[in-house]
């Protein structure tokens, strides 16, 4: 079985073997590729129900009819860049041909730990 010296998660452990490093935060924001049909677009989210970016889009949105579950994120990200939806994502891609719908921004805090054993 192989082991990692350093794992990342927006899960923060409770194990004895595995010793906090740091903790930081990863801004998000709605995208979508099309502004002009954001309004009509549906609202893509991961089908993991542990993703922090689908928690925090279910609070925002509660129950709306729009949301769709979708079972990986390169889907996801492939659904938003030809403008079938609209999802919580990663500041950072924005710069690559995706807009964010409106001004908020979103953290999401991640972990970063050291495997001990």
């Amino acid at each position: 079985m192989d082991r990692y010296n350093l794992s990342f998660s927006c899960q923060k452990f409770d194990k004895p073997e595995f010793t906090l490093i740091s903790t930081r935060q990863l801004p998000t924001i709605f995208l979508c590729n099309d502004l002009a049909k954001k309004n009509s677009l549906p609202i893509l989210i991961n089908y993991d129900t542990l993703c922090p970016l689908r928690k925090l889009t279910l609070q925002l949105f509660k129950e709306s009819e729009r949301i769709i579950e979708i079972d990986s994120l390169e889907t996801i990200l492939n659904l938003v860049s030809i403008g079938k939806g609209i999802a919580l994502l990663p500041k950072y891609l924005e710069s690559e041909g995706n807009l964010s719908i409106d001004d908020n921004t979103f953290i999401i805090n991640y972990y970063s730990y050291h495997y001990t054993k």
